[in-house]
């Protein structure tokens, strides 16, 4: 299969060198898979998805306010979100605003900036 081009020869676990050599060869002739301009390994494929998703859920949380038991407490005017924890004031855009797990909304005088949004 990898001589044909139609799989991967994954050298992080398999030090086989005839497969090595087939990958080699395959390439060569841009057999299979390889006759892709930029062909994409199945580990990077799934650490793509895996990227995506997550950046999906982060749009996702931006767009729609969190539940969080502060929700229904938030105050008029309120753009921040103060992580009582750390201290940390984080503004809407930011990917903690209302996730973190102990929390309030409150104004831009209360705590001290993120370092990431600059809340």
């Amino acid at each position: 299969m990898i001589l044909k081009g139609l799989a991967w020869h994954y050298k992080e676990y398999s030090k086989d060198q005839d497969l090595a050599q087939a990958e080699i060869d395959a390439r060569a002739k841009k057999a299979g898979l390889w006759h892709d301009w930029k062909p994409m390994g199945p580990w990077d494929w799934r650490a793509l998805q895996k990227r995506n998703a997550t950046a999906k859920k982060a749009a996702e949380s931006k767009t729609v306010m969190p539940l969080s038991s502060s929700a229904s407490k938030e105050k008029p005017g309120a753009m921040f979100w103060l992580s009582t924890s750390s201290n940390k004031r984080h503004n809407r855009s930011c990917r903690y605003f209302g996730e973190t797990k102990r929390g309030r909304y409150c104004t831009g005088d209360v705590g001290s900036a993120c370092g990431i949004c600059g809340g």
